[in-house]
């Protein structure tokens, strides 16, 4: 059986590496990249932007609730604000998302809009390699 070249597990460890920069953006899955390969710049750098828009969309379900506890118990009004502070809050964070898993994905390291700016204020995990 052939042995892999340093060419294909190079290859193979750049995948591996965009797949788990891409996990990063998933919703809670964001911690296991930046606590276990928080060592690798190219991982840490998604996983911090992947923490900060996890915390963004705690900020944004905390909104949600809050609004629906008291606004959203009026009868017609309550149920077009849910619907509209619904979008506005889903459709950002979805958008946000699907472009931090393609760039993962696609080997670019560059921040997200309205949020990218913030990553350096994420402190960086501890060492998991």
């Amino acid at each position: 059986m052939p042995e892999n070249t340093p060419l294909q597990e190079d290859q193979a460890s750049a995948s591996s590496e965009s797949w788990l920069a891409a996990i990063s953006y998933l919703p809670i899955l964001c911690f296991f990249p930046y606590f276990l390969h928080g060592s690798r710049p190219y991982i840490a750098y998604h996983a911090r932007q992947g923490v900060l828009l996890f915390l963004l969309e705690l900020a944004g379900l905390l909104t949600y609730w809050t609004v629906k506890l008291t606004l959203g118990r009026i009868p017609f009004l309550g149920m077009v604000v849910m619907f509209l502070l619904s979008l506005s809050i889903l459709l950002p964070v979805v958008a946000l998302i699907i472009l931090g898993f393609a760039k993962a994905l696609t080997g670019e390291k560059g921040p997200l809009p309205w949020i990218g700016h913030w990553v350096d204020k994420v402190p960086a995990a501890p060492s998991g390699d």
